[in-house]
C-alpha cells in the first residue's frame, strides 16, 4: 500500500510541474519545497463536517525567525516544541494567525493582534519583512503574496496582479516632473484598496496648484473633506471608504493630498472632438479630462479591478490580473526618461509631445506612426522610429 509521504511527494510533484507549465512566477528550486507544501496544503485543506478552513502560512526561505519578527510589530511567537503539523495548521487561519515555515518545517505560530486577512496588509507585512505568505482566502482562492506581485489561483487558473509600484516607471515616462514617491503612494492606493475592495473611482492629481476652482469640473455637488495625505498609509482605509459612498471625481494636491470629492469632469468641445470614448463613460471623462487638463494626470479604477492611468488624452498604463506569465518594468522608480536614442514630436493634429526610441541594428519600422491621443497618423521623425507614448509638457497649452 502506498504510503501518505509517497502520495505526498507525487501531490508535489504535480504541482511543480502545473507551475513550471503555466509559468508562475514563483521559485520552484528552494530546498525541501516549502513554498510549495504550504501551497499544496492551503489548494487541499482537511474538511470538517463540511467546512473548508481559510488558512495561512508565513514562508521564510533563509529560516531567519528571529530577524523576521524583529520588522513585524503586534505579533506573538508561539514555538511548536514537536507540535505535528496538521495540528499546528489547524490554529493559522490565514487572518490573524499564520504558521512560520523554515526549510526545515514549521518553525512557529504567528499570531497578531488584529486581523491582517486583507490585501494591502499582507502586501505590506511582505513589504516590511520578507518572504512569502500563503493564503487560503474565504473565498477559496489561494493567493502567495511576494516582493513583486500576488498570485493567485482561483481555483480554475493561476492569475497574476503586480504591485503598484511596478508602473512608476511608465508613469513617469509620460509625466516625468511628477514626484515618484506620490505615484507609488497614489498606485499602492488605487491597487492594493481600491481594486482589491472592488470599489470604482476616479482621482485627479494635479502636477501643480490648481488653485480653488480648478477648470473644466462641475463643482455643484462636490465637498471639502478632511486634508487626508495619501502618501500616508493609516488614511486609506478612510479614503476607500469615502470613496465607496460617493459619485464623480476625487481632487488630489501635488503632495498628495485630498482636496475635492464628488467633482464632475467636464470635457472640452475639442477633446471630444479628438478623443475617442474608452471603455465606460469613467474612464471616457477621464481621458478626455487629461487631455484638456495638462497639469493632471487621472487614475481610474474599474469596479471590477483594473487601474487605468491617463495623461494628456493617452492611456498610459493599465494594472490588472493577467493569467501567467506576465512581465514588469523594474520596481526602483528610476528611469532614463530622454536618452541619446531617443526622439521627441509633436502631434501636428491635436498638439500633444510623443516620444519614442531609435531601434538599434536592422531597420525595419515604417516612417509613420499612429498618435495614442487622436489616433492621427503622422511622419515618424527618422527611419527606425518606435513611438513609446505621449510626455507630458507643463510649459505646453493645447
Amino acid at each position: 500500500m502506498e504510503s501518505r509521504s509517497d502520495r505526498e511527494a507525487r501531490h508535489l510533484e504535480r504541482l511543480r510541474e502545473e507551475l513550471l507549465d503555466e509559468e508562475v512566477p514563483l521559485p520552484l528550486d528552494l530546498d525541501g519545497h516549502p513554498l510549495l507544501e504550504e501551497i499544496l496544503y492551503a489548494r487541499r485543506p482537511p474538511v470538517h463536517e463540511g467546512r473548508v478552513p481559510t488558512y495561512g502560512s508565513i514562508v521564510l526561505p533563509d529560516g531567519d525567525v528571529e530577524g523576521w519578527s524583529r520588522t513585524v510589530s503586534a505579533v506573538r511567537l508561539q514555538e511548536l516544541a514537536g507540535t505535528h503539523p496538521d495540528v499546528t495548521r489547524r490554529f493559522a487561519d490565514g487572518r490573524a494567525a499564520f504558521t512560520l515555515r523554515c526549510p526545515a518545517g514549521l518553525t512557529a505560530l504567528a499570531t497578531f493582534e488584529r486581523s491582517v486577512e486583507h490585501t494591502a496588509s499582507l502586501v505590506e507585512l511582505q513589504r516590511r519583512a520578507g518572504g512569502f505568505i500563503v493564503q487560503r482566502h474565504r473565498s477559496g482562492n489561494v493567493r502567495v503574496f511576494t516582493a513583486e506581485a500576488v498570485i493567485e489561483w482561483d481555483t480554475v487558473r493561476w492569475n497574476e496582479t503586480p504591485h503598484g509600484w511596478n508602473y512608476v516607471v511608465p508613469v513617469r515616462l509620460a509625466a516625468p516632473q511628477a514626484d515618484p514617491e506620490v505615484v507609488r503612494a497614489i498606485l499602492d492606493f488605487c491597487v492594493d484598496y481600491l481594486s482589491a475592495g472592488r470599489v470604482g473611482a476616479t482621482l485627479v492629481w494635479y502636477l501643480e496648484d490648481p488653485g480653488a476652482r480648478p477648470p473644466r469640473m462641475d463643482l455643484a455637488q462636490a465637498v471639502s473633506p478632511p486634508l487626508l495625505p495619501i502618501s500616508d498609509r493609516r488614511t486609506h482605509s478612510a479614503l476607500r471608504s469615502a470613496l465607496a459612498q460617493m459619485d464623480g471625481a476625487a481632487v488630489l494636491a501635488p503632495d498628495g493630498d485630498l482636496r475635492l470629492l464628488g467633482v464632475r469632469l467636464v470635457p472640452s468641445e475639442l477633446a471630444e472632438g479628438i478623443v475617442s470614448p474608452l471603455r465606460g463613460t469613467r474612464h471616457t471623462s477621464a481621458r478626455r479630462f487629461s487631455f484638456d487638463e495638462k497639469r493632471a494626470v487621472v487614475f481610474v479604477v474599474s469596479a471590477d479591478g483594473p487601474v487605468s492611468v491617463f495623461s494628456d488624452g493617452a492611456e498610459v498604463a493599465e494594472m490588472h490580473a493577467d493569467p501567467c506569465p506576465l512581465a514588469h518594468p523594474e520596481p526602483d522608480g528610476t528611469v532614463t526618461l530622454i536618452g541619446p536614442s531617443q526622439k521627441t514630436l509633436v502631434c501636428p493634429f491635436c498638439g500633444k509631445v510623443l516620444f519614442g526610441h531609435l531601434a538599434t541594428g536592422r531597420v525595419d519600422q515604417p516612417r509613420s506612426v499612429v498618435c495614442p491621443v487622436c489616433s492621427s497618423s503622422i511622419t515618424a521623425p527618422e527611419e527606425g522610429f518606435h513611438l513609446r507614448g505621449v510626455m507630458k509638457s507643463l510649459d505646453a497649452r493645447v
